[in-house]
This record gives C-alpha cells, sequence and structure tokens, in this order.
C-alpha cells in the first residue's frame, strides 16, 4: 500500500507537471497564432502594396510607351514639314522675283507711256520691225502669274497651320514631358522597389519560421494527445487495480470473519496482498 501511494503520489506530481507543461505549450500556441495572425496581416498589407506598385508601375510603362510613339510620330511630321518649309521658301523666292519682275514692267510701260504722252527727241523715232505681245497673251500671262500666286499662298496657309498645330503639339509634348516624374522620383522608386523586395523576403522567412513554428505546435499538440491518452490509460489502469484491490481486501475480510482465531494460519496475510498488488500496479505501468 505504501508502494501504491508513493506510486500514485508520484503519478499525481507527474500529472501535475504534465499539467503545467500543457498550460505552457497551450500558451505557446496562443502566443504563436497571435504572431502567425499578426504576420498574416503584415504579408496581407504588404501584398496590396507591391500590387499597387506593380498597377502603377504597369501604367507608367503603357504611358510611356504612348509618348515614345507620340514622339516618333510628330517627329516623322516634323521632318515633313521642314521638307515642305523648305518648299515654301522657294515658293517665296519665286513669289519675290516674280513681283519685282511685274514692278519692273509697270515701271517700265508707265515710263513708257509718259514717254508716249511726252514724246522726247523726235528726230530719233524710227519703226521698229518686232511687234508687242497681244493683249490676250499678256491676259493669259497674268492670269497664269496669278493662279500660280494663289496656289503658293495657299499652300503656304495650309502649311503654316500645320506648323501652327505642330507647335501646339510641341507645346502639349513638353507639358506632359514636365508632369512625367523626374529622375529623382524615379530613384526613390527603385528605392521603394529595393526596399519591397527586402521586405518581401523577411516576409519569407517569418513565413517559414511560422511554418516551422506550426510543425512544432502541431507536434505538441500530438506528443499532449499522447500523453493525455497515457494518463486515461494509467488513471483506468489504476483504478481498475485499486478496485481488485479493494475487492481482495473484502475477500480477505470475509475469509478472517468467518475463519476462527484458532485457524489463524489459513487466513492469508495481508503482507502478500499489498506485495501483489504493487506487482501488479507495476507491471500495469
Amino acid at each position: 500500500m505504501k508502494e501504491c501511494d508513493f506510486e500514485i503520489n508520484r503519478l499525481n506530481v507527474e500529472k501535475k507537471h504534465v499539467m503545467n507543461e500543457k498550460i505552457a505549450i497551450s500558451k505557446q500556441l496562443l502566443n504563436s497564432t497571435q504572431e502567425n495572425d499578426l504576420l498574416n496581416e503584415k504579408v496581407k498589407i504588404f501584398q496590396a502594396t507591391i500590387d499597387k506598385g506593380k498597377t502603377l508601375y504597369a501604367k507608367r510603362l503603357h504611358d510611356i510607351r504612348l509618348l515614345k510613339f507620340e514622339i516618333e510620330q510628330l517627329r516623322k511630321e516634323k521632318g515633313n514639314l521642314s521638307k515642305a518649309l523648305n518648299n515654301t521658301t522657294d515658293f517665296r523666292s519665286e513669289i519675290y522675283h516674280l513681283e519685282r519682275d511685274l514692278a519692273k514692267e509697270r515701271l517700265k510701260s508707265k515710263a513708257l507711256e509718259e514717254e508716249l504722252q511726252t514724246p522726247l527727241n523726235v528726230h530719233r523715232w524710227r519703226k521698229l520691225e518686232g511687234s508687242d505681245p497681244s493683249k490676250l497673251e499678256l491676259i493669259q500671262k497674268i492670269h497664269i502669274l496669278q493662279k500660280r500666286l494663289v496656289k503658293g499662298i495657299s499652300t503656304i496657309e495650309e502649311q503654316e497651320k500645320k506648323y501652327v498645330e505642330v507647335e501646339q503639339k510641341y507645346e502639349v509634348l513638353k507639358l506632359k514631358f514636365c508632369r512625367q516624374p523626374t529622375p529623382q522620383a524615379s530613384q526613390q522608386l527603385y528605392k521603394v522597389q529595393l526596399i519591397l523586395r527586402k521586405k518581401i523576403q523577411t516576409i519569407k522567412r517569418l513565413t517559414t519560421k511560422v511554418n516551422v513554428l506550426v510543425s512544432r505546435n502541431t507536434e505538441l499538440k500530438h506528443n499532449l494527445e499522447c500523453a493525455n491518452t497515457e494518463l486515461n490509460n494509467l488513471k483506468k489502469s489504476y483504478f481498475d487495480q485499486k478496485r481488485k484491490e479493494d475487492k481482495y481486501k473484502q475477500q480477505i475480510a470475509d475469509m478472517r470473519k468467518l475463519n476462527n482465531p484458532e485457524n489463524d494460519d489459513l487466513a492469508l496475510p495481508p503482507i502478500k496482498s499489498n506485495v501483489f498488488v504493487s506487482s501488479v500496479l507495476r507491471q500495469s505501468f
């Protein structure tokens, strides 16, 4: 019985120790779950920021591509307009020369008309063999020159309009380029990307740590379950042995009551029963 009491005390101490370990493990589980929740929230926040950064980066790339395409088109238009402007300079020079020739011819015609009205050196007059061009030819030449002038003026006006449109587009593109991020902003964006990469690496490390903690928690849970099952089995075996011992004690008491005091040798000694119970308990434990 003393050995049984000692074993029972030892089992109680082990039970308390196991319960304390269970409480500590449950606290560790709670702390690990809280840390896991915090890490999951941080991971979600970082993932949201990364997604936003990716979307903004994609939009910026799309805008840059569109601006490059527009710049190429404007350069092509600028080249075409520069060629057209070179042609307009030729037309202007032709118009200038024609106007100068017209002015000279008008001065000559005026001078000749004045000479006809007030003839000088009458004695030096003579008949000319050649003949002046007819009025129809002169009118046709004038019409042709006027048409050429109108065409040149219309082309010049169209080219000036195109030039104004190109200047407007150039100013719009200047404004767009001014609104675009500066190299300092691009450097800041690069720094932010590096920070995000570092944070992603830290998140990966933390996730690995969380996975390790979860695996440890599962192992601890499994160990706790095994310990609980062993405790339950020990309790069952202990109570079974106790019941057997109680029955054995009752049987011994009945035998003593039935037997006379003269037949004490036939009665079983209590020491053997205690030894039997302690041996059974040891085998069960």
